[in-house]
């Protein structure tokens, strides 16, 4: 693919395209007698490209003689010929500078249904697409040979342009080349990614494609973009954990896209966990997974056991404690009170161990959310399972905080469903923890 690298000589045969229907667009003989054509055979379309000129270097008089029997189109460029043959189906143009032939294109009808253009060139190889244009070589002839189907006023031709591969006349251009540099912190669901672009000058929009199919199909794959004229790095997120990624990355430009090759990784391997299970493992388990985040990686577990108590030591004339956290409890559990007659709902959580606290209150309507996953796991493990209402962390105002009913007594109630009681009144108690 050595030709779609350095892709300077097909801009030049891109820019002779555009070049030549500027000059059709201009010519009003040209306009005049253009007519459709039927399709054309291989063994036709071969005849009709050797008689293209590509003798590279020779002048504007030499490519007329040559071109003698073919009529030939006025032009408003002084470095384009151009001629067609009776009836307009058989269309040659040369671009020249200092009078040398540099680029040749040749516009016929297109190819019948089934004919191979490989049949046509054969005698050149096939390098690759590029642009809606497929690309060939031969060395031997130092010619490349860029084909591709065109319309001009509804009339639909199959254009064959040729140009030297070696040729003073045709300005070096650095290839483009994406390339991959090194991926760097590699967690469970995210990776940080970088790569390089050369062959450029200014910015274009350079990227990453990633999926877990290792030949990353459009239909599937993801992708991140950035803009640069260098190197890059793009941080991709939300992967799945414990999984293999192929990735590579893309450049657009000129609105081709060059990739480089396709790498892998794997996500970090972690523990996850799903509603339910034993924390962290069921040969030593510390509590009941009821809420998890990051696909099982992170969560909270509730104690398997509970019990009736205060959250203060009397119903009225208590000072507000700050305890104003609705989703996590462990911000308000420092704060709740204690006391030397009673064991309280706080230090009862704490007492648990490190890490271990108080609810606040959408902590428990999440665990009532899960309550029969989780009690039957207690019960499994021959706990009692979990029934009526419980204390939560946070206040409702300095006389009151709130219950949440995870299992309700009556039809009135439903799960999940949260009240606002004096704080001297006995509820039950659980700890949670995070992980």
């Amino acid at each position: 693919m050595k030709y779609l690298d350095n892709k300077s000589t097909i801009i030049v045969l891109f820019a002779m395209l555009a070049a030549f229907f500027s000059a059709c667009n201009d010519s009003d003989d040209f306009k005049r007698n253009l007519e459709d054509s039927d399709h054309i055979q291989a063994k036709d379309a071969k005849s009709v490209i050797k008689a293209v000129a590509t003798q590279w270097g020779i002048s504007q008089e030499q490519v007329s003689s040559m071109m003698k029997d073919y009529s030939q189109d006025s032009t408003y460029n002084d470095e384009m010929l151009l001629f067609h043959n009776n009836g307009r189906s058989r269309i040659f143009s040369y671009e020249f500078k200092n009078d040398s032939l540099y680029c040749s294109l040749v516009m016929m009808p297109l190819l019948e249904d089934g004919t191979d253009m490989n049949d046509v060139l054969d005698d050149y190889n096939y390098v690759g697409d590029l642009d809606n244009s497929k690309v060939y070589e031969n060395e031997d002839k130092n010619t490349m040979a860029v084909t591709r189907q065109v319309t001009i006023d509804s009339v639909s031709f199959m254009s064959v342009g040729l140009i030297p591969i070696h040729s003073k006349l045709i300005e070096t251009v650095d290839p483009i080349v994406v390339s991959l540099l090194n991926i760097d912190d590699i967690t469970y669901n995210s990776a940080k990614i970088s790569g390089k672009i050369t062959g450029v000058t200014s910015n274009v929009t350079v990227g990453i494609y990633y999926d877990k199919d290792p030949k990353i199909p459009s239909s599937t794959r993801k992708s991140k973009t950035n803009t640069t004229k260098s190197s890059f790095t793009i941080s991709i997120t939300s992967l799945d954990v414990n999984s293999t990624y192929y990735y590579q990355a893309f450049a657009i430009v000129d609105n081709i896209t060059y990739l480089s090759d396709i790498q892998s990784f794997e996500t970090e391997r972690v523990t996850t966990y799903k509603i339910g299970d034993l924390y962290p493992s069921k040969v030593k388990p510390e509590g009941v997974v009821f809420y998890i985040s990051n696909s099982g990686v992170n969560g909270k577990i509730v104690s398997f056991n509970c019990q009736s108590l205060w959250w203060d030591t009397d119903n009225i004339f208590l000072p507000s404690r700050g305890c104003s956290n609705y989703n996590d409890g462990s911000k308000n559990t420092s704060k709740m009170p204690s006391s030397t007659s009673r064991t309280l709902a706080g230090p009862w959580c704490t007492d648990h161990g490190n890490g271990w606290y108080c609810p606040a209150r959408n902590e428990l309507v999440s665990l009532a959310t899960n309550i029969s996953i989780v009690n039957a796991t207690l019960a499994e493990e021959g706990y009692l399972e979990f029934s009526g209402y419980f204390w939560s962390s946070t206040e409702y105002d300095k006389n009151k905080a709130y219950i949440v009913c995870v299992v309700p007594y009556n039809s009135t109630d439903k799960s999940g469903d949260y009240f606002s009681v004096n704080k001297g009144q006995s509820y039950r108690v659980c700890a949670v923890k995070s992980f």
